[in-house]
């Protein structure tokens, strides 16, 4: 689950990174939803990666996120998730949200709040030293990850967060 965890976060990151590289703004918005085909699959493939990390079964409850993750990848190309693209100054480029694009980030900080809580409580429940570090690890890894590129959410809501974007999404 790692390796497809990694394979969402590169789509992401990837295409995050071409926006403002093409010379055509006209692409920019077919370049950001193909960006939220991974994106979307991020918090429940994350989600499931702790689960088998830590030994939680909970075939429901990675069942249900996977099928928002589903359903959020086939409004992808709709404007119910991503309205329009705009350029501006400091990232070159703004993600205007469509009406479901909220629900949707609530519901991915949610379900990454809700993994990084469940392997914090698994390193608190470990009393092996050599497993209890590996969890240390993969904790803060990845939410220094996310601190970093959790703040891209605000331009979709003309929040100007600068210097903290574009630079934190290089953490």
């Amino acid at each position: 689950t790692f390796a497809i965890f990694m394979v969402c976060v590169a789509t992401w990151s990837s295409t995050q990174a071409l926006i403002g590289t093409w010379r055509d703004p006209s692409l920019w918005l077919t370049i950001a939803r193909i960006e939220h085909y991974g994106h979307v699959f991020i918090p429940s493939v994350f989600l499931h990666f702790v689960h088998a990390i830590i030994g939680l079964r909970q075939p429901r409850r990675l069942a249900m996120s996977y099928a928002v993750s589903v359903i959020c990848f086939l409004l992808v190309p709709t404007h119910l998730l991503i309205r329009s693209i705009d350029l501006n100054g400091v990232a070159k480029f703004a993600l205007n949200a469509g009406p479901l694009y909220l629900p949707y980030m609530v519901w991915f900080v949610g379900t990454v709040v809700e993994a990084l809580v469940k392997l914090r409580r698994a390193i608190i429940a470990q009393s092996q030293p050599f497993e209890k570090l590996k969890l240390k690890y993969i904790f803060w890894a990845t939410l220094i990850g996310y601190a970093g590129g959790m703040p891209n959410f605000l331009y979709v809501f003309d929040i100007d967060a600068y210097p903290l974007i574009p630079f934190s999404t290089y953490l």
